[in-house]
């Protein structure tokens, strides 16, 4: 598999009074010059960053503890209908965001597309799963990439170390806000850093408000890409 990532981990379902409280007090972690772009922070604004970042976390933590237990385990054969379910329902709330870009999958066919991938086992990927009280109700799947030969002549640095790549992260609508996709994000944040990984990069819709705070206020990620976009003249819109 490889989509880019359109998260669903973090969004509008109401949590206990303390925890909006905490969370809605959080200023921008970031100076925003453009939908992606960030102004270089000095070492107070950054140690200011940090302290949100802690916020927030403790926050989804707390939030976790008061909706139920969490199991974190490895997809296996037979979670082709969770993931099923799950993929609709965000691929659901992205076509409603914005109709241009996403589309609804077609179902037929859609949990056989998931069990194909669940049979393999690479060892640079890891698929893994959140359950509640038996259920599915989130997903990650990512892969680490090694530096490459020619990495000295290249111009990202990046391309020069071990890199953990999110491919795909969801959680279901139902229990956003629980701390769900956070500790997913830790939990392959940590199987990358024991293979040797010092760097993790992830793709998402710059204009979700749902997935951009996550990973910047939420998981401390930084943004520094831009991709652009346009129809050519003459194209039709996709039907």
């Amino acid at each position: 598999m490889s989509w880019m990532t359109v998260v669903a981990s973090a969004g509008h379902v109401p949590v206990a009074p303390m925890l909006a409280n905490l969370v809605d007090v959080i200023p921008t972690g970031v100076i925003s010059i453009g939908p992606s772009q960030t102004a270089p922070l000095n070492s107070v604004e950054r140690e200011s960053q940090k302290a949100r970042v802690d916020l927030w976390r403790t926050a989804f933590l707390l939030s976790e503890s008061m909706f139920g237990s969490l199991v974190i385990r490895h997809a296996r054969p037979g979670d082709g209908d969770g993931l099923a379910r799950l993929w609709i329902d965000m691929c659901d709330y992205y076509a409603d965001l914005a109709p241009e870009h996403f589309q609804l999958p077609a179902r037929e066919g859609l949990i056989e597309w998931f069990e194909a991938d669940l049979t393999a086992d690479p060892p640079d990927a890891i698929s893994l799963v959140g359950e509640v009280d038996g259920r599915i109700v989130g997903w990650i799947w990512a892969h680490i990439l090694a530096p490459r030969e020619d990495a000295h002549q290249q111009l990202l640095r990046e391309l020069s170390e071990t890199r953990l790549v999110v491919e795909a992260l969801v959680v279901e609508r139902p229990f956003w806000r629980q701390g769900i996709g956070t500790q997913l994000m830790r939990a392959v944040e940590d199987w990358a850093s024991a293979k040797g990984a010092t760097l993790s990069t992830v793709d998402t819709y710059v204009h979700s408000p749902v997935s951009m705070p996550f990973y910047e206020h939420g998981m401390g990620y930084s943004p520094r890409r831009v991709t652009f976009q346009k129809r050519l003249p003459g194209a039709s819109e996709p039907g």
